[in-house]
């Protein structure tokens, strides 16, 4: 007897779990989005969602993408990085060099010592108004303070790649630099 009580007990415990459903959407080429090689993406303060494929950036607004290219000032279509500064600016990273956008357009920013950004999670800001960025020569920092393009400068050459970087809340600095993992001090 007690123990179909405690039978009967566990069964009604389990009755109100069920197995959790999730729906999904799929967004491609009828919203716009005609290149279905994402590599990053990120939303920004106004709630753009921009995404970075293998040929292009594209930006949702919460009905269709528009593409944006290499005639509105990419330095490539193939987008490596995306990261939206605390002031606003979204930066977009190729292998091929940096941008950042101006309006419905994107101004290229020189990065000394380095050609471009590598990895998905190759840029990275501060609330400082530093600019991180892992390149193929190691790790790059730039300020924006000035109205024009910031200048990246490359704090170390050490023959190998940084692959991603990243900012704590609190400003520490972290990134990959070939098999290892450095904070910034």
């Amino acid at each position: 007897m007690h123990r179909a009580r405690s039978l009967l007990l566990a069964l009604l415990t389990l009755l109100p779990c069920h197995a959790q459903r999730y729906t999904f959407k799929f967004y491609g080429e009828e919203q716009g989005l005609t290149n279905l090689g994402v590599q990053c993406f990120v939303q920004d303060h106004v709630g753009f969602i921009w995404v970075g494929t293998q040929n292009g950036l594209f930006r949702y607004d919460g009905q269709s993408f528009r593409q944006f290219g290499m005639a509105d000032g990419l330095p490539s279509n193939r987008i490596e990085s995306l990261d939206e500064s605390p002031d606003g600016t979204l930066w977009v990273g190729t292998r091929v060099g940096l941008a950042r956008r101006a309006g419905d357009r994107f101004e290229r920013a020189a990065i000394n010592g380095a050609q471009g950004v590598y990895g998905r999670n190759g840029i990275a800001s501060d609330r400082r108004g530093n600019i991180y960025l892992a390149t193929e020569r190691g790790l790059a920092i730039g300020r924006q303070d000035s109205p024009g393009a910031p200048s990246f400068s490359l704090l170390a050459a050490p023959g190998a790649p940084a692959s991603s970087v990243y900012v704590q809340a609190n400003g520490t600095v972290w990134f990959g630099w070939g098999s290892h993992v450095f904070r910034l001090i």
